[in-house]
């Protein structure tokens, strides 16, 4: 087909253009680089290669893509551990130290770091990772085809340049200036293999990747997969960053195999069999209880507690404001007081956690000074009073126009029954009917994500730097599917305040915006907050050890998938697993152990 002198014209005048944007631009003189590679390893010298790490999940994911509808679940977060960014933040010093990136320079505006990426960085598939895999990820992430309306806003407002200077050298800029550490941390994003999906996002994109694997950089391949049953990963024994001074000794295990139990009580036989090898125990009823059995006697297996000081995760029940009845704030604050979460803590959680605060905790001096509403019976009368519902029915519940106060309220995990059976009866001497709906996580997810949602019990990864609000209660993801503003809140001054705070760089005036930001989503109620867990807990056997200080300060599990995925500093003893099945099938008993690390208590 012979194209018009006019549209000939176009192309080349384009593709100048893009020579010039990619090919022609210069780095700037007198940037300062940095590498920090002066941080301590947090992995042990200790550390053995090998073994199959043996871990359960009470749901199959629903996809594999990390990206577009049902892929906002646990499971996204294990494929993004394994994926390599730019820089990490060290999980002790919180100091950022090279990943795919040697180093980093940031320029006096505070909107742009450059980047020196490693040579030596590879695709699993043997690709060599280039700056165009970078420039890729932000085109990737601004196609309609992926359908997520979270990235698509990120990419065109937020993250709004990726220049390539060469094959191994990038800029990444914001469109409005941050704070150093917080400027570094928005702009050391993940490569998208180019080569993988150039041309391959089409309309029906989002279908035909649900189950596609695609090249990652980090330790681990998702090798193989039986739908609804296991996922298997396998260590990528030519990893390019195996030796570089922060992945030595780490990711020791050759195989991670996930096997689908859906409920934790038949997990925990399994474990108790040896069928499993870690079991992670931050219920009270497991770690005080279910322990006491002839396994842990006799020292095949151990128990190891450890305190980590990061932003605590905001459990508690989240209100959908979109719904009739929750759209009065009378009725959300007479939830607030109608909801004894303090009993709940004590008697279902034996007081093993702390009330949770607000929807943020544990930010240092981001944080302000906000207490949790508290049950009190005459408080949730009069604001459920205030919203018309002052009678009640024969058996105690409030009604209006013939209708009960009637609050589904979602949840997973059997671990919670205990609490939600406390929260439903103590609601119904507020006169609230609290009708408990127990799913499995993928349902919990795609429920909210679609939002069907009354109100749903669940916690949020939060920002480890400073509190993050944008993505949680900002106006502009209402009415979509698939956002975290799953509260549906949508308030101008806030959006106004969250704006403002998302690019204010001067640190003192982010604190105050921060803490008057709390002020105004604990006035709105959409939250009622739960609890905080200050520990990770979790049982193994013998065979399964850590280093010495057993999880890192950014820890929550200790042998989860994400914790292995993530920091994956410890490790499987094949030799010793042999000598323990062969001492327990002789009954020959070790000297059992509790370990105790608070290396980290705040």
């Amino acid at each position: 087909m012979k194209l018009s002198l006019k549209l000939q014209c176009g192309l080349l005048a384009a593709l100048s253009l893009f020579s010039t944007a990619v090919f022609s631009a210069e780095l700037p003189e007198g940037l300062v680089w940095e590498n920090n590679l002066d941080q301590p390893v947090f992995a042990s010298d200790k550390a053995k290669k090998g073994g199959t790490l043996r871990l359960y999940t009470d749901s199959y994911p629903p996809t594999f893509r990390v990206v577009g509808p049902n892929s906002n679940g646990e499971f996204r977060e294990y494929i993004l551990g394994n994926q390599m960014a730019l820089t990490m933040l060290h999980p002790n010093t919180k100091e950022f130290i090279p990943q795919i990136a040697t180093e980093w320079a940031v320029k006096d505006d505070f909107k742009t770091v450059y980047f020196k990426l490693n040579p030596a960085a590879r695709w699993s598939d043997g690709e060599p990772v280039t700056a165009d895999d970078f420039v890729y990820a932000r085109e990737f992430h601004l196609n309609p085809n992926i359908k997520a309306p979270w990235y698509h806003e990120y990419y065109t407002n937020q993250l709004v340049d990726v220049t390539k200077f060469d094959d191994h050298t990038i800029s990444i800029t914001l469109g409005e200036a941050k704070e150093k550490q917080e400027l570094i941390a928005a702009t050391s994003i993940t490569p998208v293999p180019e080569h993988f999906y150039q041309g391959r996002i089409g309309e029906n994109w989002v279908r035909e990747a649900n189950w596609e694997v695609a090249p990652n950089t980090g330790p681990y391949v998702l090798s193989h997969f039986r739908k609804g049953k296991t996922v298997t990963f396998k260590r990528n024994q030519d990893w390019w960053a195996k030796d570089l001074k922060f992945q030595k000794n780490r990711f020791n295990v050759d195989k991670i195999r996930i096997k689908i139990i859906r409920d934790k009580a038949i997990a925990y036989k399994h474990f108790l069999k040896g069928q499993l090898d870690t079991f992670e125990m931050p219920e009270p009823i497991y770690w005080h209880e279910k322990t006491k059995t002839r396994e842990f006697a006799s020292g095949y297996i151990l128990k190891t507690l450890a305190y980590n000081d990061k932003p605590r995760i905001p459990w508690g029940i989240y209100l959908n404001t979109k719904s009739p009845l929750l759209s009065d704030i009378n009725i959300r604050l007479g939830l607030q007081h109608a909801m004894n979460m303090q009993k709940g803590i004590d008697k279902a959680l034996r007081g093993d956690v702390q009330r949770l605060p607000q929807f943020t905790s544990g930010n240092g001096v981001y944080q302000a000074d906000i207490k949790p509403r508290e049950f009190d019976l005459a408080k949730a009368e009069a604001y459920f009073s205030k919203a018309g519902w002052g009678e009640r029915d024969e058996m105690g519940i409030r009604v209006k126009d013939g209708q009960q106060l009637s609050i589904e309220l979602m949840y997973n995990g059997d671990q919670r029954n205990d609490l939600m059976v406390i929260l439903r009866e103590e609601a119904k001497k507020a006169g609230v009917d609290l009708r408990l709906n127990k799913v499995d996580f993928t349902t919990r997810i795609r429920t909210v994500g679609e939002n069907k949602h009354q109100a749903y019990w669940g916690g949020w990864g939060v920002g480890v730097l400073a509190p993050a609000y944008w993505q949680f209660f900002h106006s502009v993801h209402v009415g979509q599917n698939n956002t975290n503003n799953t509260t549906n809140t949508a308030d101008p001054e806030l959006d106004k305040l969250i704006e403002a705070y998302r690019s204010e760089f001067d640190v003192e005036t982010r604190i105050k915006q921060a803490k008057q930001i709390q002020h105004m989503l604990h006035e709105q109620a959409m939250f009622i907050p739960g609890y905080q867990e200050s520990t990770s807990r979790a049982a193994h056997w013998r065979w399964v050890h850590t280093p010495e200080v057993p999880i890192t300060r950014m820890s929550r599990a200790m042998f989860s998938l994400d914790a292995a995925m993530r920091f994956g500093i410890f490790w499987i003893d094949e030799e010793e697993k042999k000598a323990v099945l062969k001492a327990r099938k002789k009954r020959i008993p070790f000297e059992p152990e509790v370990k105790i690390d608070e290396t980290f208590k705040h």
